[in-house]
């Protein structure tokens, strides 16, 4: 699912169709409208691949901290751990197959990086050699699962362009 993602506006207000999520309606019920937005926000920038908090910090605790301290300071602190439910659904409904599996691909090729960057030619030039190769290898393959995202990305992309009529709830006319 492609979120609209501007962390000025209320999520709910420009990701409405998620609100009929069971949990994520029983949320705002809980907290309000603006403190679940303010829940979900924080949840999209530290779990969602295309967050750039999240492709800055490879650890999940460092990038809640960094969320915590950045965008929801001290006065709205969010403690993740009493939203694990909600994340697990956040995960499941906003991160497409393709996101996920490019992410772990970037994860994954971070991971073997750091291992040939801890090689040496004289300790090991035959295995930093071969490494090498297999990092070709691993990039092509890379690649390939780049260009299924980008795909989907633009499939979502021109659901939100072009001809599309919102209705009068998805606009918010109804409610005017």
């Amino acid at each position: 699912m492609y979120i609209n993602a501007d962390t000025t506006k209320n999520f709910f207000d420009i990701n409405q169709d998620l609100m009929i999520i069971s949990e994520f309606d029983a949320l705002i019920k809980k907290v309000g409208k603006k403190r679940s937005s303010t829940i979900m926000w924080s949840i999209y920038l530290a779990y969602h691949p295309s967050s750039g908090v999240y492709r800055k910090f490879s650890n999940t605790e460092d990038r809640e901290k960094e969320v915590n301290k950045n965008y929801n300071h001290h006065e709205a602190f969010v403690d993740f751990r009493e939203y694990d439910k909600i994340i697990d659904i956040f995960k499941k409904v906003c991160i497409s197959k393709a996101v996920e599996y490019l992410s772990n691909w970037e994860k994954q090729l971070k991971e073997f990086d750091d291992y040939i960057e801890s090689l040496t030619f004289q300790k090991g030039a035959k295995e930093k050699i071969e490494s090498l190769k297999q990092r070709k290898e691993l990039w092509d393959m890379f690649i390939v699962s780049k260009k299924d995202y980008d795909t989907e990305l633009s499939s979502f992309k021109a659901a939100f362009r072009g001809t599309y009529q919102g209705s009068v709830l998805e606009t918010g006319e109804l409610f005017d």
